[in-house]
């Protein structure tokens, strides 16, 4: 049996992802249930009742069985002693931002307790179940397996003693539906619309739209949000430009979305998006979010919507990246279970 943790109500990325995975195995013959935690649920959530797969009420502690989890559940690897276990590196930055220490300390600055408190707060949030007193911390000595989503991820796990020979490339590509849906609306007549995603990086975004405007940019800014799925393919189908200074924890669902609508993109130089496997595109579309390129970015602006189709082909591998993920996903899932 292969045991996969997700959280019991989080309909994100990194949750759908997984059950990507969980697809992927069963299609392979494989036994396979999601096990839900935070909180632990007996069936799966809605959205992912798609994927046709059973949850579990427990897992099983045996070698012979498999236990998958993401980097933010590691908490309860401490349960277990038998079963092989394998660490998918899914959001690096949120298992910094979830490491005990961290959260205690955010909790205490958000509620202005005092840092001689910091024991008593610590003690008070792991008896209400608002963090776990134990992550991973990378002191298997290489009996865990790890799969990692980015470039990104993976040199902190190799940086932290995880040995290479124990590692492997796992990625969830893109939903079967977005692919599907967006093949019916490639080809339309491309307007000087530029997107972002208001969730990322939103302050300086902001910054860089109030720059644009006074400056009067011939382009209509739009935020991704409150859409249906069609409609976000609608609008990235008439779109020349996509731009995102976030973080990029991983590989970030809608700057791939955009590019494969044919979307030219600006990123920042925040995580996954500061190396050139993760996102790659050349150094001139990758700021660093900072107020002095705030006008070097709005003449990028300016220079990718004049010039729409000559900057399209420079995006062609970041497309082949995406399109590539579908296929490897079944490929490396096959490899995991020969090397766990």
């Amino acid at each position: 049996m292969i045991y996969i943790v997700s959280l019991g109500k989080s309909v994100t990325g990194g949750p759908e992802t997984l059950h990507q995975l969980a697809r992927t195995l069963a299609s392979m013959g494989q036994e396979v249930s999601m096990y839900y935690v935070s909180p632990h649920i007996n069936e799966c959530p809605g959205r992912f009742k798609e994927y046709g797969i059973k949850a579990a009420d427990k897992v099983v502690d045996s070698d012979e069985n498999i236990l998958i989890v993401p980097e933010t559940q590691t908490y309860l690897l401490k349960m277990f002693k038998h079963i092989k276990i394998c660490i998918w590196w899914l959001s690096l930055d949120n298992y910094l931002d979830t490491q005990p220490v961290t959260l205690t300390r955010k909790r205490m600055v958000a509620n202005n307790w005092p840092k001689i408190l910091f024991p008593v707060a610590f003690i008070i949030l792991v008896a209400k179940g608002k963090i776990h007193s134990y992550r991973y911390n990378f002191e298997d000595g290489g009996k865990y397996f790890h799969t990692y989503n980015c470039e990104y991820a993976y040199q902190y796990a190799i940086k932290h003693g995880v040995l290479k020979e124990r590692t492997l490339y796992l990625c969830g590509p893109l939903n079967h539906s977005f692919f599907e849906r967006s093949k019916t609306m490639l080809g339309k007549k491309r307007e000087n619309i530029i997107l972002f995603n208001p969730k990322k990086g939103r302050e300086f975004t902001e910054k860089i739209i109030a720059k644009a405007k006074m400056e009067k940019l011939d382009a209509e800014f739009k935020a991704i949000e409150k859409m249906t799925s069609d409609q976000i393919i609608e609008l990235m189908s008439r779109s020349k430009i996509y731009m995102d200074f976030g973080n990029f924890p991983g590989p970030e669902r809608i700057p791939r979305e955009a590019v494969t609508m044919g979307v030219n993109i600006i990123t920042s130089r925040n995580g996954a998006a500061a190396n050139d496997i993760d996102v790659p595109i050349a150094d001139e579309f990758k700021f660093e979010d900072k107020e002095e390129n705030i006008d070097r970015i709005i003449e990028k602006l300016n220079d990718l919507l004049e010039n729409y189709d000559k900057y399209y082909p420079c995006f062609d591998k970041y497309r082949k990246k995406v399109l590539n993920q579908v296929e490897l996903l079944e490929t490396n899932a096959k490899i995991l279970l020969e090397r766990i």
